[in-house]
């Protein structure tokens, strides 16, 4: 094969094929499975972005941030319930047994800071956002996951990684990520880690030892030959994306609140509202949002409708400026909710 890599970019391992000793799955594959509850759909996501990550080549039409969050549950009432210990950075550790990573602790980083990126450099193969929390500004990556790098390194002259040697993103957070329009939805590709593993159960708790320190020889073979293979699976299928359980509920909670989701679930059926009148009531149920502003208001109306992937629109009539939403047909069912608002809305 032609070309080159850098010298510490090699794994100084001896492998040998474990299928010709134990065909069993290893316990990194078994530990893959429960993260994502035995779904076909979603662990073919998570293998191949496990696979993007591992495979060095980089295309800008399909380059992504891999983003790691927890599913949290269907009765989660806030969006910062998940309390993580869900596999996220067990993965990510798994990943940098393989390439060459740059581990920032996203709690206490800021790319405003002069040098933010010195620890990166031409060898570096991915660049690891842990725990990220829901005030990341993920817009602030576009042009890293997209475009060449700059580096600035303290009394050194700064230098740049063209985009096809650049480093690749990964993301893990206990929140969702926010992002605006289509622009950003391009930029990312997020999966859910169940709550199979938490703080009262972990892989340790599961397999009998810890994962990396305590394998035998023939159970590294194991994951090397499943991580391979991940390869080789992102190389045939590209990303593939599957149904996200409560991806989109959790945001919507990030970004507005629960009282908000319980009062508008419980409208689902009627078939007209003015928002005017609709802010009012709900201010009336719950007097600790009388800070609230109509404009507000009507955002979350706007968010609730893209989040629930419901077509809207607004327009004025005699009696105000209103949103209208219209629900997808089911059954041959066409449901409007409309609403109203006596300010301006964006």
């Amino acid at each position: 094969m032609d070309g080159y890599i850098w010298a510490n970019q090699k794994i100084d391992k001896d492998y040998s094929d474990p299928m010709n000793v134990d065909d069993s799955p290893s316990e990194f594959e078994i530990f893959l499975k429960n993260i994502c509850n035995d779904e076909v759909d979603r662990l073919e996501a998570l293998e191949t972005a496990i696979g993007y990550l591992l495979h060095t080549y980089k295309d800008p039409a399909t380059a992504k941030a891999i983003i790691f969050c927890d599913q949290g549950s269907d009765k989660t009432t806030t969006s910062d319930e998940s309390n993580g210990r869900s596999g996220k950075s067990l993965v990510g550790k798994a990943l940098g047994m393989l390439r060459r990573e740059v581990r920032i602790d996203a709690r206490n980083f800021s790319m405003e800071k002069n040098f933010a990126f010195q620890q990166v450099n031409f060898d570096t193969q991915f660049i690891n956002f842990n725990d990220v929390d829901k005030r990341f500004n993920f817009e602030k990556l576009y042009s890293i996951i997209t475009d060449a790098i700059t580096i600035e390194k303290k009394n050194r002259d700064e230098f740049s990684i063209p985009f096809e040697n650049a480093p690749k993103v990964l993301i893990s957070t206990n929140y969702t990520i926010q992002v605006d329009g289509t622009s950003g939805e391009d930029r990312k590709f997020e999966i859910e880690f169940s709550d199979h593993y938490s703080i009262s159960h972990k892989p340790q708790d599961e397999f009998g030892h810890r994962f990396f320190d305590d394998w035998s020889e023939l159970e590294w073979n194991k994951f090397y030959s499943y991580m391979m293979s991940l390869t080789s699976k992102y190389i045939r299928e590209g990303l593939k994306n599957y149904i996200k359980k409560n991806l989109s509920r959790r945001l919507l909670l990030q970004e507005t609140c629960m009282d908000f989701m319980d009062f508008m679930e419980d409208r689902k059926d009627h078939t007209k509202f003015y928002t005017g009148d609709c802010f009012k009531v709900f201010v009336e149920q719950h007097p600790e949002y009388k800070k609230l502003t109509p404009n507000t208001f009507g955002r979350w109306l706007k968010k609730y409708a893209i989040h629930n992937k419901i077509n809207w629109k607004s327009s004025r009539d005699d009696q105000g400026r209103f949103f209208e939403f219209i629900y997808n047909q089911q059954n041959n069912n066409l449901l409007e909710f409309v609403g109203s608002n006596d300010g301006e809305l964006e």
